[in-house]
Order: structure tokens, then sequence, then C-alpha cells
């Protein structure tokens, strides 16, 4: 394991109850607070960030092979490149990230899971 001081990705990501965002090079990792690591761990195992991944519904993740001190583990995110912004959308994209949240929280109820913040800016469109 590598041990490493990541800078954060941005001040909004202190919203997250379970951890924090950074970016470290080229890499997103979320560090996970120590109280949250296990409820996470069990997210992990459960299949569901695998169909929302096959769904193309969300960015391929695992857990990394770093520690950030004072987390209980770290998480990487894929890093996509060429984001559309929300600044940028039509109205059909709008209305497309709507039903796409909407899709996403319905797979998540299959696996007793739920959005905890489902808002437009969690939201993007990649190419």
């Amino acid at each position: 394991m590598n041990t490493t001081e990541a800078s954060p990705l941005s001040a909004a990501s202190t919203l997250d109850t379970c951890g924090r965002m950074f970016v470290l090079g080229d890499r997103i990792l979320r560090a996970i607070y120590p109280q949250s690591t296990e409820r996470v761990q069990e997210l992990l195992a459960s299949g569901l960030i695998e169909e929302l991944v096959s769904r193309k519904l969300f960015p391929r993740t695992w857990v990394a092979d770093t520690v950030i001190p004072g987390f209980g583990m770290v998480v990487e995110h894929e890093r996509i490149h060429r984001l559309i912004m929300q600044t940028d959308w039509s109205s059909e994209m709008s209305r497309d990230a709507a039903l796409a949240i909407l899709e996403v929280n319905d797979i998540c109820r299959k696996y007793g899971y739920e959005i905890a913040d489902p808002h437009a800016q969690n939201c993007s469109f990649v190419g």
C-alpha cells in the first residue's frame, strides 16, 4: 500500500457524509471515513456498483491500493474526460439527466439503497 498526500478535489466534497474526494495526479480518489468503511465495503460487495457501471450510469470504481492518513479506506473512480457540464446542457439533456437519476434510484432500490442527494450537479454527460 502506498501512503500519500492528495489534494482535495473540491470544497463541495466536504458535504459527503461518507468521505472526501481527492485528486492524486490523474487519479480520482474517495477517502472513506473510518466510521463509514464497513458500510462502503458492504455497498461495494452488493453488486450495485457493478450494475450501474455496466449500464454506463456510474464510473468504474474499486478499492485503491492507497492510504490517506485519517481515513479508513480509499476507493478509486475511473477518471472521466470530456465531461459536458450542466451549464452547457440542452433542455433534452436536462430531461435525460432527470430520467437517469430516476433509473439509478430504481436500480439502487433493488439492492436496498437509495440516492442520498439526487440533483443535476451530481450528474454529468460524457462525450
